[in-house]
């Protein structure tokens, strides 16, 4: 007869006589302290690390594409300022006509919808 290996986890007791439920680990009541015990769990921890991670990395991606964003926009509306200037450079007495007047505006609130439609 040759023994069995012994090992470190407990083996069924179906056929013994003993329940199921006595070797299970007991559960918490209610859904917020399941809640409570998944967070406690590495694998609660885990996943919280995970999610922090990703938002993290998120906003190291996030950030510089909304600083390039806001810098093109800058740019665009700088160089609308120097051609309304030049326009206004080039008329006497640094008047302009009523026609340039509502084509400039019409322009910058074409610009501020972000229109991409160009005469």
């Amino acid at each position: 007869m040759t023994a069995e290996p012994r090992t470190a986890f407990p083996r069924s007791a179906k056929g013994l006589g003993v329940d199921d439920a006595a070797f299970a680990p007991a559960r918490p009541a209610g859904p917020l302290q399941r809640v409570r015990a998944f967070i406690d769990s590495l694998a609660g921890r885990l996943l919280a690390l995970t999610v922090l991670a990703v938002v993290a990395g998120e906003i190291f991606v996030f950030a510089p594409a909304l600083a390039g964003f806001h810098e093109s926009w800058l740019r665009e509306r700088v160089s609308l300022a120097q051609i309304a200037a030049l326009a206004l450079e080039v008329t006497p007495e640094y008047e302009i006509a009523d026609l340039a007047r509502v084509r400039i505006v019409d322009e910058r609130r074409r610009a501020a919808r972000g229109d991409a439609t160009r005469r």
